[in-house]
């Protein structure tokens, strides 16, 4: 180092080797942040998958089946109020066609926790109901230039 006085040697060292040390420090978080990346990829693939396995036993083995496969012992449903789904669909006779009721579905969108234990998934569906299991509600109002008369099909699997 000609030309630099001894005592400017140790800043001109220290300068040199900050830049060196941002480098790696940068570095380690970049692929920290890979990782991180990696781990959510294969946690929504994961749900992404339950959920069209979910799917596919729906068509092939009957909706009942599928959802008592599927939910967790402790899962909820609302029909309109909150009961275990398992403890309440086991207790109800099977159909006797389990392919009558088609469900068709599959996520368009799903989110998972950082801590990679709980998750989301939404996507369109459509129910397919044989006719005899289809009721229709109608409802009328006695001033029916206020308010048409209108049909709601409604009907549980």
């Amino acid at each position: 180092m000609s030309g630099v006085s001894p005592e400017m040697r140790p800043v001109r060292a220290r300068t040199a080797i900050a830049p060196l040390a941002s480098a790696v420090v940068v570095l380690a978080m970049t692929a920290q942040s890979a990782r991180a990346h990696d781990a959510v990829e294969a946690a929504l693939g994961s749900l992404v998958d339950a959920e069209l396995a979910f799917a596919r036993m729906g068509l092939a083995r009957g909706v009942r089946e599928a959802f008592l496969a599927n939910f967790a012992d402790d899962g909820i449903v609302f029909e309109p109020a909150p009961v275990k789904l398992r403890e309440a669909w086991s207790r109800r006779p099977k159909p006797d066609d389990p392919l009558a009721v088609k469900l068709e579905w599959a996520p368009a969108q799903a989110g998972i926790s950082r801590s990679h234990d709980m998750g989301y998934t939404t996507g369109p569906s459509t129910l397919a109901l044989p006719e005899s299991t289809t009721t229709f509600i109608g409802r009328a109002h006695t001033q029916p230039s206020l308010f048409p008369c209108s049909s709601t099909p409604l009907s549980a699997p």
